[in-house]
């Protein structure tokens, strides 16, 4: 569940911080999402990846919407 709110001016900051995320959403297989949003032409702030802090089989991408907002999606990637 995703619980989102409207406002109409920019919650959150990035003049000093350029990679502060809006949000972190684990989903269930990461790796599949982000082959469907690179079919779809999204605009990745960064592609699929594997941190050593990520768990065997995990990683993360994230994605900037059309509001500048960085939303990180991650979980398997196998």
């Amino acid at each position: 569940m995703l619980n989102l709110r409207h406002v109409d001016r920019p919650v959150i900051d990035r003049s000093a911080e350029p990679d502060l995320l809006s949000a972190a959403i684990g989903v269930t297989h990461a790796g599949r999402l982000f082959a469907e949003f690179q079919a779809s032409g999204a605009a990745f702030h960064q592609t699929l990846t594997r941190e050593p802090w990520h768990g065997e089989g995990h990683g993360s991408f994230i994605v900037e919407d059309p509001d500048g907002n960085l939303l990180l999606f991650g979980g398997r990637t196998d």
